[in-house]
């Protein structure tokens, strides 16, 4: 998603190895609730900071590097800011161009989970004079589809399509196999 990149600081592991960050610097409280950390004893954030320090020194060495990311970038890694600046965990895979003619780009890749709406938000608030047309398909549910308009960094239209056509079903089966997500945008226009 070029128009809005991700710091490669923010591209080391995620999930278990941030305890050793919430245990200083986070919801140590969540860490005090889990069976494991009670089942040991420990009772406050003291304790668990030494217990970790003991059972999860990875995890621990591993916290200054999230805070420090938290600090530059508001997030511990490259996960939570996916979501918060794409709208998805992962970055666009088999990117095309379907068609273009002036003034029109038609561009197919595929995301993982959902259409990457909040990268368009942010692409459209960049790129003002530009009108998009976002329409996705899920591979799990190929006869709905999302559309959305979005223009300014505005939402000016969503919704959710079915197909309940039985022959129009079964060709949108054949052809979503893979969450596709067409972006057309009319450039140097504006609808009002």
């Amino acid at each position: 998603y070029g128009c809005v990149p991700m710091p490669d600081d923010l591209k080391v592991t995620s999930g278990s190895l941030e305890m050793g960050y919430d245990a200083l610097y986070g919801d140590y409280q969540r860490l005090l609730d889990s069976p494991w950390i009670k089942k040991a004893g420990v009772t406050n954030q003291e304790e668990l900071v030494a217990f970790l320090e003991k059972e999860k020194p990875v995890a621990m060495e591993a916290a200054e590097t999230y805070k420090r990311n938290v600090d530059l970038y508001g997030y511990t890694t490259w996960y939570r800011w996916s979501i918060a600046n794409w709208g998805t965990k992962w970055d666009a895979k088999s990117a095309s161009v379907e068609k273009r003619f002036k003034g029109y780009v038609e561009y197919s890749f595929d995301t993982a989970w959902c259409p990457p709406e909040q990268w368009l938000l942010t692409t459209s608030e960049k790129h003002s004079r530009l009108h998009f047309v976002l329409q996705s398909r899920d591979e799990m549910m190929p006869e709905c589809i999302f559309e959305a308009v979005i223009e300014g960094g505005q939402v000016l239209y969503t919704d959710q399509l079915s197909f309940p056509e039985p022959e129009l079903k079964t060709a949108v089966r054949e052809t979503a196999l893979n969450a596709t997500i067409i972006i057309a945008f009319i450039m140097g226009f504006a609808v009002a």
